[in-house]
């Protein structure tokens, strides 16, 4: 899985994902260092063909991509039990 900073960290503040869901969810200012395309809303055809050498390294490693600020889920209990009892994990800036 390919993951910047603030992507593992909520990670590990969030329960597993669901069976289909990626890994790591990211907003698109942290994505843009990856190549995701912010005019389109979506990662490029050039680094998603797995036909590529590059896609083929990617393909299924790219984190889900949400708007900056979108809500991730709440933290998960064994996250929140030291502190609260509710956390909303967030990339808001």
């Amino acid at each position: 899985m390919l993951a910047h900073q603030a992507e593992f960290v909520a990670s590990q503040l969030l329960p597993a994902p669901g069976s289909g869901s990626p890994a790591f969810t990211s907003d698109w200012h942290n994505t843009l260092k990856t190549g995701f395309d912010v005019r389109e809303l979506c990662w490029p055809p050039w680094l998603m063909d797995p036909q590529t050498e590059l896609g083929a390294i990617v393909a299924g490693r790219l984190p889900g991509v949400v708007p900056p600020g979108a809500p991730l889920g709440l933290a998960s209990a064994q996250a929140r039990k030291p502190i609260l009892r509710q956390i909303l994990v967030t990339y808001e800036y």
